[in-house]
């Protein structure tokens, strides 16, 4: 009898565990709009929820990831978490239409973990590379983009412009470059310089250019093309943010026009949570989660 109580409190303990991973995503009753990716290694994205399914492709430690639907509990690593299909990034995309994906849910957080600095050249040229950024200068005048790629070149300039300088670029320390440029627009050039970033909390950088002047780089959300995403510098941001600098609040806007800036938002991975745009946000959003919800289970 003793044996059996023990058993039948192991059952129960188990299936709370198991229930309590499952619930963390999610609240009040329904699925979480967005989670962050918890793993300094990346988290694989692929076709269907099996680690035999095809790779569609990587994402980036911290990065944010709008939830579709929740799958079947798996253990891998140790780790006992659901399957979860996730909007892929715009950059994803192969045209207008949205992809979707599944990742495994062990290495999502609800929170975005904390940042943590580089501390080699190594995880530095790691990080620089892992996406491409967009340069502010004097409060977000001048817009410029630099990307530096996994081959060790980079480019930076003007957005739409033509203009800037190109090269090749290599960590030597855990917070210094080194460029070599050897070209400018369409004239060759031979000019090495180094630039020394400065971190911040969230994973944003800025450097001093010598002429006493801060340049800030964010993060850049960009469609497969290399087009920038609609809503440029606003990685994983709120709603309420982009309607404090845009006209995207006026009153009077038509609400198709309103629904086609959710949905660019929605496609950025910007929420709309606690604004005037929820309801109309839900509308668009809730129906695809739904569906895919259905299928999942």
């Amino acid at each position: 009898m003793k044996k059996k109580i023990i058993l039948v409190l192991f059952l129960i303990f188990t299936a709370t565990l198991a229930f309590t991973d499952s619930s963390r995503f999610y609240k009040q009753g329904k699925v979480l709009d967005t989670m962050y990716v918890n793993s300094p290694e990346g988290l694989r994205v692929r076709e269907s929820a099996s680690l035999s399914a095809n790779k569609i492709c990587s994402l980036i430690h911290r990065q944010y990831v709008k939830i579709v639907a929740i799958g079947k509990e798996t253990t891998i690593d140790g780790i006992t978490a659901p399957w979860v299909e996730i909007l892929l990034p715009v950059y994803e995309w192969k045209d207008e239409k949205a992809k979707y994906g599944w990742v495994f849910g062990g290495y999502l957080s609800e929170k975005q973990p904390k940042f943590t600095a580089p501390k080699t050249a190594a995880e530095l040229e790691q990080y620089l590379s892992s996406m491409r950024w967009d340069e502010y200068q004097n409060n977000k005048e001048n817009y410029y983009i630099f990307s530096f790629r996994k081959d060790y070149s980079f480019w930076h300039g003007k957005d739409g412009s033509g203009i800037g300088e190109g090269g090749s670029w290599l960590a030597i320390s855990k917070d210094t470059v080194k460029f070599h440029t050897s070209y400018v627009m369409e004239y060759e050039e031979d000019i090495t310089w180094e630039l020394t970033f400065t971190f911040r909390d969230d994973g944003a950088f800025f450097c001093n250019t010598g002429n006493g002047e801060a340049n800030y780089y964010y993060p850049a959300v960009w469609d497969r093309e290399g087009a920038q995403c609609y809503f440029m510098g606003y990685y994983g941001s709120s709603i309420k943010e982009v309607l404090a600098e845009n006209w995207y609040s006026d009153p009077v806007m038509e609400r198709n026009e309103k629904y086609r800036v959710i949905y660019d938002m929605i496609k950025c991975g910007i929420s709309a949570e606690g604004t005037d745009y929820e309801a109309l946000y839900h509308e668009i959003w809730d129906p695809i989660m739904a569906e895919h919800q259905r299928l999942a289970n």
